[in-house]
């Protein structure tokens, strides 16, 4: 350890440690605990940069994978929660919320092949209100349930003037054009409240 010590014999203020399995942490100290702000490099190649309290990453950070993948947003106690964005190394994007590292709550996926996932989230998979933008223009409006459309939903033409119902993900029969209109409000005030 090189920097700062209190009375008691314990890092404090501005501080560099090297522990033997790698990780370097420079930044602040608080008795002894990473505390305010802070980098840390980790011996596997990740890297964080951002706020640490009682020696964990906690508040606002970066957090860096040795294979790309990048967060940037909120941690709880070592752990993503709260919002943020994620971009993985394949290209796929998430912004929204988080809880326990898995997409949570309200959040928009960006796959790489330039589809939009715009939906309520729940451990990792879409579960409740959903919009599917494809690159093509054609949308889906559907209800999920643990990653998987459950019905009641639409899909709608690129050019919006054809709206074919949808029931667990499986298209169906052409429905009016009203009909269609109803059913998309329905699921937008529900990704609108949450619900």
């Amino acid at each position: 350890y090189e920097g700062g010590i209190n009375g008691q014999g314990e890092r404090q203020g501005h501080g560099i440690m090297r522990w033997p399995n790698g990780n370097t942490y420079a930044g602040l100290w608080v008795r002894g605990r990473r505390e305010g702000l802070g980098t840390c490099h980790f011996g596997n190649g990740a890297t964080y940069v951002g706020e640490w309290k009682s020696d964990k990453m906690h508040g606002q950070g970066t957090y860096r994978w040795p294979d790309g993948q990048e967060y940037i947003g909120e941690f709880v106690e070592d752990l993503m929660e709260g919002n943020g964005k994620c971009k993985h190394k394949n290209g796929t994007e998430y912004v929204g919320g988080f809880k326990n590292c898995k997409r949570y709550g309200r959040g928009r996926l960006r796959p790489k092949n330039g589809s939009e996932i715009i939906g309520i989230y729940n451990n990792d998979c879409l579960d409740g209100p959903a919009i599917v933008r494809y690159p093509g223009g054609m949308v889906e409006v559907d209800y999920w349930e643990n990653g998987t459309p459950v019905g009641g939903g639409v899909r709608w033409t690129a050019d919006r003037k054809c709206a074919f119902a949808l029931n667990k993900g499986k298209l169906g029969k052409e429905i009016s054009v009203r009909q269609g209109m109803i059913i998309t409000r329905s699921v937008q005030n529900a990704l609108i409240s949450g619900h």
